[in-house]
This record gives structure tokens, C-alpha cells and sequence, in this order.
């Protein structure tokens, strides 16, 4: 099996190689490297902290700090942002779609967070360019480059709560022309502790990532990069998180793979072109046991091969002095194929589904921006998009759609502006959803034929900038979703899908960052504020802007503030330090009926989290080290994340080390 995969993947690449024709992100060939946490406030922020890389135990460490994104626990559930998850969103990690092999979503297992160069939340006219998923917003997850000038580095981190060890390191050769670069990584979680030091049982996790990297610039209009990521992993689902206390769940990656080939030429490299492809053989168990666990009774086994392929190309056009854009065009394959086994103990009886194909998917998509700009402080951006959309395993169903935005920049002063954003988004059913047969881990899901994509018409308004220490972004939204597609229960243990005629979500985010304090840039003291708060309801029988019963899976709204401390003691020296406190509301949005999910099915409390660190980085000539130390959930607080059926992580110590040479 190995032996042929590996053999599949050069042959992938061999085509990639010979094809060239599609895009990739701009990607810069040289950043300061930051303190991933401070890379993602506001997006890109201004504070000079710490060079700390890949020491976070899990990619969502990073991820639950951008506005918008709600972190449910840490082991195995999806990204969710306002409130979509799934395929309500468009994730991409280098260029490749990312839909998650269930159809719970993306999990974000494959990140080494060492790799991680910027997660970028995509704003007004620019996501109708990223087609379906959009209407949930847009993640763009970009990982560094092969052209990145970094150090070579170990590392290693330790957890506390759930005796967690992560090693790992990166290691390059080359020089302007041509390089290579190799990363690898791995982590181990035994189970972990709620508060008071309770144990939560299955709940141990392990991740393993190995990535390799190239790059060759014949001149300076020309450069090719080739990008190959490699993980595998092992999840258990905390007992009782499916409220059903004699069942133990876990989830196992036997690989997951990402290749990828970008192409950039022209002046500035402005042409761009990403070819990937991904492989994913994933398998889900369940352990049934007696009540008093003295027997095991049943026994089910699940897997699943995912397979898909795609492209980008994107180039810029320019048609006068004041109106410039890009057009470009996309692509994305996606087949699958599942399997399963049930044994019976109690009466001694297997049951086999062969591997069969659940369902397959193709789509295609063509835009084209512009941005006119006057001299004058309005400014006007558009987009517009046309997809086509197939899927399908006997009988092949073919949709068309399009969709724009529009927005009016108003430039106030040269330090703050506002944006409106008025556009049209969509997504596609998956095939699970329209002509498929999967297999989850609540019993088989049928897919309807007649079901319809889902289309949204939304306003957002930005307002940011800059006035004196200051720095501010405000970010509202309102969406009213049309033929929203809801899973129904059929016979008992089936359920299928319909469109319901119309939703409504709205909600805000903030986010302050106040310099207290700053000397000759050797002492610096930041205050960093963000607030969130969003609503969605199924308003099928209630008017667009009042009325209305609760959607599944919006998250409550939370706070957090952080003070932070920076300081060079030295040439050699410098410490940076940070102290948040977290709050979250209470989640009651609970929507009518039977809730089969394994978030958001039950009223939670609010709860405070206070967290702390400190790091410092000791320099020697070109060589450095970073030494930090974190507490999470100092005061042991007890808490029950988004209305899930486990409690949080406990009290956790972490200590981290790395050398830079």
C-alpha cells in the first residue's frame, strides 16, 4: 500500500511539472519572524516580540486567537468561525481546499505549526474570489515559504496536564538562486485533566509531521517552488462526549498528505500559478461497552480514502492609471471512498460494508477583480465570479452560479478608514449531502438529489485605523442565508438533507491595541482588548430582520484582554511577557427539536480562564535560544466549552525550549 501511495505522489508531481498552468498565494521572500500569537492580532500587527517558532502543542493554540474563530476543546473538533464550520467556510491551507473528511469539518490535525507564515481572515470584495464557502467567511492559512530566510532550529515543549511532549526541528540549505528545506515534528498526549485534577478518560492524542521544500529561480522574472507535507496522527474523543458514558470513540490519520507546485513569473513575480493535490486514509473506531464495563459488546471500524486535486492561476490587469484588478480561474476535484465493519460479540456476528465510493465532486470557477481608485477619498472595489459545479457517482447533476461584491473604501484620514461591503456569496452541497451514502458516526447519511447550494446576501462594515497609540477595528456583519441546507432524520439511524427557506445571522467584532508605554524601543508595554458577539436564527416562518428560532452551533459571545511586556535587558537579552484574562458569556442559542451533534446541545455557563507567560531570547553572534514558560488556566477554573458534553482542560504548566543556528 505504501509503496504504491509513494509511487502515486511522484507521479502526481510528474504531472504537476509538466502541467504548470495555475496559481499560487503571494508569498514574500523574506518576513521577521514574530511571535506566531502576535503575527495574528489584527491580522498584521506591529508589535516586535520574541522569535518564538512551533513550540504551540497544536495548530488551534494558534488559531483560537484571531476574532471570530470560537475553540471548542482540544481534541478533534472542527474550526468554527462566526459560527460556520464545515463547508459554510473556505479554508485553505497553501492554496489547497480543505474540507475535512467528515462532514463535521476541518479539524486542522496536518498543521505543524512550525510551518505556520500568516493565517489571514479574508475581508470584504476579496472572498467572493475563493467561491463556495465564502458565505461563512474565509481562512487562508499560508505556510512559509522554501524562500523564507530562516535559521536552522530544535525544539521542545512539555505540558503539564496531560504529560505532553513535543520535539521537533527544521534544517535548509541553499542561497538566492536554489534551496531545500527539510521540517519535522512530533507530539504525544496521554489523557488529560479536567479541574481538581479529574481525569478525563481516552483522551490522549499523537501527531507526527514531516514536510520537504524547494525552490529554483532561473532569473528574476521566473521562480518554481515544490512544497510536500507528510502527517499522521491518533485521537481519542474524551469519554462521554457523545453523552453516552459506556462508549469510547477515536480517530486515527494513517496518512494525510498535501503536495504542492507554484509557478511565479513576471515582473515582481506577479503571475502565479499553485497546482496540489491531497490524500487523506482516516478511520473512525467505537467501542461499545456493559455498563459496568466488564465486557465489550460491540466493536465498529470505519474508513474512509479521500482523493482530491486542484488549481489556481491568477494574474494582474491593469487598465488605466486608476482602475487596476486581477482575473484568474480555479479548480477542484474530490472523490471518496468508504468502508466499514461491525462486530457483534454478544452474538458473535460480523457485518461488512465493503469499500465502495461515497460520492464525487468537481469545480470550477473563473473571477475577476478591480479596484478603481480616484483622487478623491471614495474608492470603489468589485469582484465577480462564476462557477460550475458536478457531482455525482451513477447519475452526474450539473449546476451554474454566480456571484459578486462590491466596496466603498472612504478613506477619513491617512491613519483610518471605513469599508462597506456589499456581496453575494454562496456554497455547493457536498456529495454526501446530494447523491452520497456516508457512513458517520451517528448512522448512515443519505444525500438528496433535488437539494439546492445555499446562496447569502450580506452587508459588512469595517472601520479601522490608527490615532495616536491607538489602534482600533471594528468589524460587523449581517447575512440572511437563502436554502439553507439542514440534515433531517429519516428511519432510525438515517438521516438525510433539505433546504430550509431562509436564515439570518448578524454579529460584531472589536479589537483594541493600546501602546501604554514605550522607551527608546527597549521597554514596551501593549494593551490588546477584543470583544464578540454574533447571533444567528432560522427565520423559515418569522420576517428578515425580527423573529425567529436559534440555528445550531453559534457560538457565545467572549472577551479577552491581555497586557503585554516587552523589554531588551541587553545586546544579548531580551524578555517579553503577557497576562490575559478570558471571559466567555453563557450559551443558551439552543434551537428547537433534536440536537445529534456533539457541540452546542446544551446550555453552558459563563467562565473566566486567566492565563500567563514569560520567554526570553538569549543571543551569541548568530546563534540564539528562547526559553518560555506558560501557564493555561491558572486558577483551575471549571467549565463546560460550548455547550459540549466534557468539561475543560485543567490547570496546565508548559515549558518550551529552542536553539537557533
Amino acid at each position: 500500500m505504501l509503496k504504491k501511495l509513494v509511487k502515486y505522489i511522484w507521479y502526481i508531481q510528474v504531472v504537476q511539472l509538466i502541467a504548470l498552468k495555475t496559481f499560487a498565494q503571494t508569498l514574500p521572500t523574506k518576513v521577521n519572524e514574530l511571535n506566531l500569537e502576535e503575527v495574528l492580532v489584527l491580522g498584521k500587527t506591529e508589535i516586535d516580540t520574541i522569535k518564538i517558532s512551533g513550540t504551540k502543542p497544536r495548530a488551534m493554540d494558534i488559531l483560537a486567537n484571531l476574532p471570530g474563530i470560537f475553540r471548542i476543546h482540544d481534541n478533534s473538533y472542527p474550526i468554527i468561525y462566526r459560527g460556520m464550520t464545515s463547508n459554510r467556510l473556505r479554508i485553505e491551507k497553501d492554496g489547497a481546499t480543505k474540507l475535512g473528511i467528515l462532514n463535521q469539518g476541518y479539524f486542522g490535525n496536518d498543521i505543524n505549526p512550525d510551518e505556520l507564515l500568516e493565517i489571514d481572515l479574508v475581508e470584504g470584495m476579496e472572498k467572493v474570489v475563493y467561491g463556495s464557502g465564502a458565505m461563512g467567511g474565509v481562512i487562508d492559512i499560508q505556510m512559509k515559504p522554501p524562500t523564507l530566510d530562516e535559521s536552522h532550529q530544535l525544539y521542545y515543549h512539555f505540558g503539564s496536564n496531560s504529560n505532553s511532549h513535543t520535539l521537533g526541528g527544521r534544517w535548509g540549505v541553499g542561497d538566492s538562486i536554489k534551496g531545500f528545506k527539510i521540517r519535522v515534528r512530533t507530539q504525544t498526549s496521554g489523557n488529560y485533566s479536567y479541574a481538581k485534577k479529574e481525569e478525563a478518560q481516552n483522551s490522549s492524542s499523537s501527531q507526527n509531521n514531516l514536510s520537504l521544500s524547494s525552490f529554483l529561480s532561473k532569473n528574476e522574472g521566473f521562480q518554481i517552488q515544490w512544497n510536500q507535507s507528510f502527517s499522521n496522527g491518533y485521537w481519542e474523543r474524551p469519554q462521554g462526549f457523545q453523552n453516552n458514558p459506556n462508549e469510547l470513540r477515536s480517530f486515527k490519520d494513517h496518512i494525510n498528505y498535501q503536495g504542492n507546485i507554484k509557478v511565479f513569473w513576471g515582473s515582481d513575480l506577479k503571475n502565479q500559478e499553485n497546482i496540489w493535490t491531497t490524500f487523506q486514509k482516516s478511520s473512525q473506531f467505537r467501542d461499545s461497552y456493559h455498563l459496568d464495563f466488564s465486557r465489550l459488546n460491540f466493536k465498529e471500524i470505519r474508513e474512509y480514502d479521500q482523493l482530491s486535486f486542484g488549481h489556481k492561476y491568477q494574474r494582474p490587469i491593469r487598465i488605466n492609471k486608476k482602475l487596476t484588478g486581477k482575473i484568474g480561474t480555479d479548480f477542484l476535484w474530490i472523490r471518496q471512498f468508504e468502508s466499514g465493519m461491525l462486530e457483534n460479540l454478544l452474538d458473535d456476528v460480523i457485518e461488512f460494508e465493503e469499500k465502495s465510493l461515497a460520492g464525487m465532486q468537481s469545480r470550477t470557477g473563473v473571477f475577476m477583480t478591480g479596484k478603481y481608485r480616484a483622487e478623491s477619498k471614495l474608492n470603489l472595489d468589485f469582484g465577480i465570479r462564476a462557477d460550475l459545479n458536478s457531482l455525482g457517482k451513477s447519475k452526474v447533476q450539473w449546476r451554474g452560479i454566480v456571484t459578486g461584491a462590491t466596496s466603498l473604501n472612504w478613506k477619513i484620514s491617512d491613519h483610518v478608514k471605513s469599508v462597506w461591503t456589499l456581496g453575494r456569496y454562496f456554497r455547493w452541497p457536498t456529495f454526501q449531502e446530494s447523491s452520497g451514502e456516508f457512513f458517520g458516526g451517528r448512522g448512515i447519511f443519505l444525500g438528496n438529489e433535488n437539494i439546492l447550494p445555499e446562496k447569502s446576501y450580506q452587508l459588512d462594515w469595517i472601520f479601522e485605523g490608527r490615532i495616536g497609540r491607538l489602534q482600533f477595528k471594528w468589524n460587523s456583519w449581517l447575512a440572511f442565508q437563502l436554502d439553507r441546507i439542514t440534515e433531517i432524520p429519516m428511519e432510525i439511524g438515517y438521516y438525510s438533507y433539505e433546504n430550509t427557506e431562509k436564515a439570518r445571522s448578524m454579529g460584531f467584532e472589536t479589537q483594541l491595541d493600546y501602546l501604554i508605554w514605550n522607551r527608546n524601543n527597549q521597554y514596551s508595554i501593549y494593551l490588546i482588548h477584543g470583544f464578540q458577539i454574533m447571533s444567528g436564527m432560522d427565520i423559515s416562518e418569522a420576517g428578515f430582520f425580527k423573529g425567529g428560532t436559534p440555528l445550531f452551533g453559534i457560538p457565545p459571545g467572549k472577551s479577552s484582554a491581555k497586557v503585554v511586556y516587552s523589554q531588551i535587558l541587553n545586546s544579548k537579552i531580551s524578555i517579553h511577557s503577557e497576562i490575559q484574562h478570558e471571559f466567555v458569556l453563557a450559551f443558551d442559542q439552543l434551537p428547537e427539536g433534536t440536537i445529534r451533534q456533539t457541540w452546542a446541545i446544551r446550555p453552558s455557563e459563563a467562565y473566566h480562564l486567566l492565563n500567563a507567560k514569560i520567554e526570553a531570547q538569549i543571543t551569541n553572534k548568530k546563534n540564539f535560544m528562547n526559553l518560555g514558560m506558560e501557564v493555561k488556566n491558572m486558577t483551575d477554573e471549571y467549565y463546560v466549552p460550548f455547550g459540549i458534553n466534557v468539561p475543560g482542560i485543567g490547570r496546565d504548566f508548559q515549558i518550551y525550549f529552542g536553539y537557533n543556528w
